[in-house]
């Protein structure tokens, strides 16, 4: 295994890299990925690619970088480095060791190991009362400084190091859980060693007795090569180990190590139970971290998730248990798929720059879901260029599909102000809106493995079916009969609506009216007069009288059209078998 040891010209500034054989790995001050030297400006964004192979550790710089290499004096833009030997780039030293595999110094000399519960520890004293309620006061303020998971850890190691004075190395280290490999070497956070130039290896079988048991481990080494003094693997005596509390901080543990040197605090000790006061502190600590983290980790995810859900859903999901929150229900719902029209177009047109393409995806959706979730909406899903929305769930509405008729004409409202601005991201979309109401399952679902907040019931699949019309009908909102009733009963003088055609979608064995949703004053009152009477004498075969009311209008008017195309395939004569369904045979 080889070791990439990294310091910069402050002492808090000290890495510790574990490269892998055979795998090239870029390093810089900010690599998209790799190996991060964050505080040297004078290193490239990315600098260099480094390989262990054969013994032997390969650095390249890259065209881009600004600095070379610096070996023994000599700028370099690329070299081979043995074990042992070291090189700079700018102010930044870089030193390689090689640790055989099989090496793990808590197999060696091993003569005292303690496990120790939560209750076990607190029983015991501590040494210095004083310096563990200083260093036990500190951790609030350190927390809060603390922007990233590199400064936490650094934190926490200069506060153990202040607090635990025994102590010769510290260090913040994680095993990835995930990982194929039990044996897979602990990735160290931060470290510091009060000792520069004694090397730091942590005990890999330390470290997975303390996650695995989830309590603090202690090991004490011993060779007793000289009076009072046991010596061992890397010159330290003794380590213990604390797991993390959390989720948020899974695979990561604690871990301090340190000398039994005559006539220091810890001379006399014989065995792990003498180090229970250390232990405890050390403990305290990651309690704290690991509270803090899961918090923040909860929070992070609560504002992801705000982005999707309501206010009402995000109290129910604080207020109790989500397995109950989110368990599927029958429940009426109104449904919302929204998609964007003239996208494939100009997705072909601007294949060249993928990042514009993405920006104007992402300003589309954005607009779709500000509308939605300000009418308390639930985004459910998101495919390319298209949303679906639902609302009520997990309470019930009392307002049915009214919220979503307003977030359909307040997306059309928004598309059709910027589509026009020269330059604008939206410059020339349009969208489609499909609106339904009734019965659905609405929760969690999918498999134990991958589930997703959705909905699921033939009014989604009529919905999906709307929207897709919207094109055929040369409107931007379509909805159902059942939405329309309501709207009827419930948004007069607030929602205008015309009835378009009975019709039956293409994969659906049932006809439905549907209905376009315009804003009020879109068409004037003689103009949807005339519109209706047409659309019945057509629904009920009296196709000459239909086409008479329906040629006036189709002009300016495209559904009137549509209709009057339908009709012309026959002559305006209908069939023999006419029941008043228009069948569409594509999506």
């Amino acid at each position: 295994m080889a070791i990439l040891f990294v310091r910069g010209r402050q002492a808090a500034q000290v890495l510790r890299w574990e490269i892998p054989v055979g795998q090239t790995i870029r390093i810089g001050r900010a690599p998209r990925d790799g190996l991060k030297v964050p505080w040297d400006m004078q290193i490239s964004r990315e600098q260099a690619d480094i390989r262990w192979q054969n013994g032997l550790l390969e650095v390249k710089c890259l065209e881009t970088a600004r600095n070379p290499l610096i070996s023994d004096g000599i700028p370099m833009r690329s070299l081979v480095v043995r074990p042992g030997e070291s090189f700079a780039i700018a102010e930044t030293q870089f030193a390689l060791i090689d640790v055989p595999e099989a090496e793990d110094i808590s197999s060696a000399n091993l003569l005292s190991t303690s496990e120790l519960t939560d209750a076990e520890l607190a029983s015991s004293p501590f040494r210095n009362p004083a310096r563990a309620m200083e260093t036990l006061a500190e951790i609030p303020a350190l927390m809060l400084r603390a922007q990233s998971s590199e400064d936490l850890s650094q934190g926490i190691v200069d506060l153990l190091m202040r607090g635990l004075p025994p102590a010769e190395a510290i260090a913040v280290v994680a095993l990835d859980l995930n990982s194929d490999s039990a044996n897979g070497a602990p990735q160290v956070m931060r470290w510091q060693n009060r000792d520069e130039n004694e090397r730091f290896t942590p005990s890999r079988r330390l470290i997975q007795t303390a996650l695995a048991s989830k309590r603090g481990v202690v090991h004490v080494w011993a060779d007793r090569s000289g009076e009072e003094e046991y010596t061992m693997t890397d010159s330290l005596d003794w380590a213990l180990c604390v797991p993390i509390d959390g989720e948020a901080s899974r695979g990561w543990t604690i871990y301090v190590s340190g000398k039994l040197r005559p006539g220091s605090v810890l001379h006399h000790i014989t065995s792990a139970n003498d180090l229970r006061p250390e232990l405890r502190i050390v403990r305290l600590v990651a309690q704290y971290v690991g509270a803090f983290r899961e918090v923040r980790a909860l929070r992070k995810q609560r504002a992801g998730v705000s982005q999707f859900f309501n206010a009402a859903v995000m109290e129910a999901l604080v207020t109790t248990t989500q397995v109950e929150t989110l368990a599927p229900r029958e429940r009426d719902v109104a449904i919302l798929f929204c998609d964007v029209r003239g996208f494939s177009k100009q997705s072909e047109a601007g294949a060249g720059d993928l990042q514009l393409l993405l920006a104007r995806v992402t300003a589309a959706l954005g607009m779709m879901t500000q509308s939605i979730v300000k009418q308390d909406g639930i985004i459910a899903d998101f495919q390319g260029d298209a949303a679906l929305a639902f609302w009520g769930w997990p309470n019930p509405s009392t307002e049915g599909p009214l919220p979503a008729c307003d977030a359909a004409l307040e997306i059309c409202t928004g598309f059709r102000r910027v589509a026009a601005e020269a330059g604008h991201l939206l410059e020339g979309f349009r969208v489609g809106i499909g609106v339904t109401f009734g019965k659905a399952l609405a929760g969690k679902i999918g498999t134990e493995e991958q589930a997703k907040i959705g909905v699921f019931g033939p009014i989604v699949n009529l919905g999906s079916r709307l929207e897709g019309l919207t094109k055929q009908f040369g409107v931007s909102i379509l909805i159902d009969d059942s939405t329309s009733s309501h709207l009827s009963q419930n948004g007069v003088g607030r929602f205008s609506t015309r009835r378009l055609a009975r019709i039956r979608p293409a994969g659906m064995g049932t006809s439905v009216w549907v209905h376009e949703l315009f804003s009020a004053g879109e068409h004037s009152p003689e103009m949807l007069s005339e519109f209706a009477a047409g659309v019945e004498a057509m629904f009920l075969g009296r196709w000459e009288e239909a086409s008479y009311l329906l040629k006036p209008l189709a002009e300016t008017d495209r559904p009137s059209a549509v209709l009057l195309e339908f009709m012309a395939r026959t002559d305006f004569h209908p069939p023999t078998d006419w029941d008043g369904v228009i069948t569409f045979a594509g999506k």
